[in-house]
């Protein structure tokens, strides 16, 4: 027998490339480095998995499974969580995105131990249906703690459920740092044909209209010795790429490379309409690039004292003053770099943001350090998928609404 720390068990709607499913890998990371817990990550689907994350996980999880489902309603993401579950005994079921959250409630319940849950987009957005987001929101209360990225956020979701604010705590995220390679920066502006003098623009983001790309190409489109590139993909490719054709902007599609991006680029923007606490924007700032973004959600506590410059969501002709006014003064990108990689360094960081979520996890009912039998290999497969099927249908039975022993 030996002291081991808790056993969190993570479940996710997938590993797809997302700033959500990059925020889980650096919180397993962490938390696994400074020994402050045991993970179990669960993802609903193997499908269009991201090929870094899987390894990063692969390394620093305990376990690590992905499910073949494709509904949140489907039995088979329950069953699959309680297979894996059961050797390692989890204390805390920890859910990040809709169908997962709503599973892992479930999950928590059948297992006797607390649900936290962490709303990566504020409600309301386009990233997921109203039905499933209606779902969250009814089995909301079942979670012993709702954690946001931002005060924003928080508010927001605690408004739309209707929830106490005692359930919600704000926690910031940290993504797992991207360094870049060796001669990257002249490396990547020669592969983009970036010329002498040109300033480099760069957005990560997914092309969806909540991204708000057309933004940035219209506000960037007449700009003089700029060149925009836009690394990711989506269902707004087709419209936006005439938009790009007709300035200096190019669609880069999904990359692998970000780090090398960011150490090419000069400016870092995101014109979202919609926002949480954007990955991106953080990975900027830990790599000392001056960002541009939109006023949303919780981007203005992320740029707050000078950290990054501020534009109203939609306003193209405001987006062309802020990026002009960096491009043409070198000193001053300095400046906004130094300023958010400080800020990023001091309350962003993957070691204050893994503690703190290993400080929450304590606090919660029935969680400690215990004396376990480690004996239990790593990717294990449990007997017992009989006894699941009885337990998943006792839990998905119509009854009156409990909370498990979540407080």
């Amino acid at each position: 027998m030996v002291t081991r720390p808790p056993v969190v068990l993570h479940a996710i709607d997938s590993l797809r490339t997302g700033g959500a499913e990059w925020v889980l890998g650096g919180l397993v990371a962490a938390l696994a480095e400074e020994g402050l817990t045991r993970n179990i990550v669960v993802s609903a689907t193997a499908d269009d998995a991201d090929a870094g994350l899987v390894a990063l996980l692969d390394t620093s999880a305990d376990r690590l499974e992905l499910q073949e489902t494709t509904r949140m309603a489907d039995r088979r993401f329950l069953l699959g969580l309680l297979r894996a579950a059961r050797p390692l005994a989890p204390a805390v079921v920890h859910s990040h995105l809709v169908g997962a959250s709503v599973n892992g409630r479930v999950l928590a319940r059948l297992l006797g131990v607390p649900h936290v849950a962490t709303v990566h987009t504020p409600p309301g957005g386009t990233e997921d249906s109203a039905r499933r987001q209606r779902a969250d929101g009814l089995t909301a209360r079942l979670s012993a703690r709702i954690i946001a990225p931002s005060v924003a956020v928080a508010q927001a979701y605690a408004e739309a459920w209707k929830m106490p604010a005692s359930r919600l705590t704000v926690l910031p995220s940290a993504p797992p740092p991207r360094e870049p390679s060796l001669g990257a920066r002249a490396r990547v502006r020669a592969q983009l044909a970036v010329a002498p003098g040109e300033v480099l623009i760069l957005c990560v983001a997914r092309l969806e209209p909540a991204k708000g790309v057309d933004v940035l190409l219209e506000a960037t489109r007449a700009l003089p010795d700029v060149r925009v590139v836009v690394a990711g993909d989506g269902p707004e490719r087709e419209r936006l790429a005439p938009l790009a054709r007709t300035g200096h902007a190019e669609l880069l599609g999904v990359r692998d490379d970000v780090g090398d991006l960011l150490e090419a680029a000069d400016v870092v923007c995101l014109a979202s309409r919609h926002e949480a606490l954007p990955l991106s924007l953080l990975e900027a700032m830990r790599s000392g690039r001056p960002v541009v973004a939109s006023a949303v959600g919780g981007i203005p506590e992320l740029l707050a004292d000078g950290a990054g410059v501020l534009v109203a969501p939609g306003d193209a002709a405001a987006l062309r003053a802020a990026i002009a006014t960096l491009a043409d003064d070198e000193a001053l990108r300095a400046r906004v770099g130094a300023a958010g990689q400080a800020r990023v360094a001091e309350r962003y960081s993957p070691s204050i943001v893994a503690r703190a979520h290993a400080a929450l996890y304590a606090g919660l009912p029935g969680v400690h350090r215990a004396a376990v039998d480690d004996g239990a290999g790593r990717r294990g497969r449990s007997s017992g998928r009989e006894e699941d099927h009885q337990q998943v249908g006792q839990a998905l039975a119509p009854q009156a609404p409990q909370t498990g022993g979540v407080t």
